[in-house]
């Protein structure tokens, strides 16, 4: 059994406050468009543009499954991870396939 020391929290609290924007200090107006601009993107192609996955589009989604609130691992065992909720949704049904988006320092989100 493993002992938290509390120091994983601690710098992952920290990171999160380092991430906050105090939004006193955003200016509005920098943000505006011009008054001729014409938005011809759409979301699906900002999205790309960003490396971001878009899932097809479907009529229904009786078959779409979204999973939140999952351990936040490192880069080494996601592997891991991916195994264990594919087993435990894999009694079910067929899972057909599977995102885990990660962040730019390769944990879960």
């Amino acid at each position: 059994m493993a002992v938290d020391n509390g120091e994983t929290e601690d710098q992952n609290q920290q990171d999160n406050e380092e991430d906050l924007i105090d939004e006193s200090e955003i200016d509005d107006a920098q943000f505006e468009d011009p008054s001729d601009f014409v938005d011809d993107l759409t979301d699906r192609d900002v999205a790309l543009a960003g490396g971001f996955v878009c899932p097809a589009a479907n009529d229904n989604f009786n078959t779409l499954l979204v999973v939140d609130n999952i351990p936040e691992v490192g880069p080494e065992k996601i592997e891991k991870l991916r195994n264990v909720l594919l087993r435990i949704f894999g009694r079910f049904g067929n899972v057909v396939s599977n995102h885990f988006p990660q962040t730019s320092n390769g944990k879960t989100k």
